[in-house]
C-alpha cells in the first residue's frame, strides 16, 4: 500500500462519487478567513456539526472543527476550496454510507488527549497535523486513525496527496493511538502552539478578542507578539500568556516600559514589565 498518493483532487473527488462513497469536510474553524459563515453564505450547509457541541468542551464550540456531509448532487460547490489550500482550513473525505453522527462519533472518542502532565485536544481538523501522522502510521495502524473513512485528502507540504485505509471500521475506543507517539517537525509544532494559544486566547479573553478581529486577523496579531517573545527570550507559557493577555488591552499595547533595557536579563526584563502592570492596576483602583 503506498502511504501517500500526489493526486488532482477534483479528479479524486470524482473517483470516490463514480465509487458511490459519501464525501465530507473537515473544517478548522481557526483558520483564517473562518470558511463556516462562507458555506452558510453560499448556502451549501445541508448536514453539518461542531463536533465541540454538547460536550465537555461546549465553551470552545465557536472554534471547534465542523464536520459537514457534502450533498452528492452538488458536491462541485465546494470546488472553490480546492483553490486556496494554503490556508490550511481542512480537508476531506470518503465513506461508504456513512451516517454524519456515526463520523462525529469517531472523532469524539480520539479528541481528548490525556497526559501525565495534561489534557489537549487533538488537532485532527488541520490538515498538517493529520498529513504528518498519516505519512509516519503504517497500513496496519492507518484504520485506528481513519476509522469508517474509505480515503482523505488533504493540501499536504506542497501538493494534493491521498491516502486509504485499508480496513475501514469503527474502533472505538481506539484500542491505541500510535499518532500520537509520531515527533512533529519543527513547522507542525509551530503551527500547533500557535492554534493552541489560538483557543487559549478565545477561551480566557473571549470579548478583547472578539474586538481585535474586528481591526485584524489573529493569526497577523498573535505571530507579532510571538516574535516579540522570541526576541526577549520569554519561552515559558507563563510569560507569552502574559503578553499575549495585556497586549489584549489597547492602552497597555503600546507603552513604553515592554521595551527590553540594554544589559536586561529576559527574566529582569519579564519581571520589571509585571512589576510594572501590578503597580498600575494599585494606582487606578485606588
Amino acid at each position: 500500500m503506498i502511504e501517500h498518493t500526489p493526486i488532482n483532487p477534483q479528479k479524486w473527488m470524482s473517483e470516490q462519487q463514480a465509487s458511490g462513497r459519501e464525501l465530507f469536510l473537515t473544517i478548522d474553524r481557526l483558520a483564517e478567513p473562518d470558511l463556516i459563515p462562507v458555506l452558510f453564505g453560499l448556502d451549501l450547509m445541508q448536514e453539518y456539526t461542531n463536533l465541540y457541541t454538547g460536550t465537555g468542551f461546549d465553551d470552545l464550540k465557536h472554534i471547534g472543527p465542523w464536520l459537514i456531509k457534502m450533498p452528492s448532487h452538488n458536491t462541485q460547490a465546494f470546488s472553490f476550496l480546492l483553490d486556496t489550500p494554503e490556508q490550511n482550513w481542512g480537508w476531506l473525505a470518503s465513506a461508504d454510507k456513512l451516517e454524519l453522527a456515526t463520523l462525529c462519533t469517531h472523532w469524539r472518542e480520539r479528541m481528548l488527549i490525556t497526559a501525565p502532565e495534561k489534557k489537549s485536544l487533538y488537532r485532527f481538523q488541520d490538515n498538517r497535523v493529520i498529513a504528518h501522522h498519516l505519512v509516519n502510521l503504517t497500513a496496519q495502524q492507518r484504520p485506528l486513525l481513519m476509522g469508517p473513512l474509505h480515503s482523505l485528502l488533504c493540501w499536504h507540504q506542497d501538493g494534493w496527496a491521498a491516502w486509504y485505509n485499508p480496513a475501514p471500521a469503527l474502533h472505538h475506543p481506539p484500542a491505541s493511538t500510535p499518532w500520537l507517539d509520531i515527533p512533529e517537525p519543527s513547522e507542525t509544532r509551530n503551527a500547533i502552539r500557535q492554534h493552541n494559544l489560538q483557543q487559549w486566547l478565545w477561551e480566557q479573553h473571549p470579548a478583547a478578542v472578539t474586538q481585535l478581529v474586528a481591526r485584524e486577523p489573529l493569526q497577523n496579531w498573535l505571530q507579532r507578539q510571538l516574535q516579540n517573545a522570541q526576541t526577549w527570550g520569554w519561552d515559558s507559557t507563563e510569560q507569552v500568556h502574559f503578553l499575549l493577555q495585556n497586549q489584549l488591552n489597547t492602552q497597555l499595547a503600546n507603552q513604553p516600559f515592554w521595551t527590553a533595557q540594554p544589559d536586561e536579563t529576559p527574566a529582569a526584563h519579564y519581571q520589571r514589565c509585571c512589576n510594572t502592570l501590578a503597580n498600575t492596576a494599585s494606582r487606578s483602583n485606588r
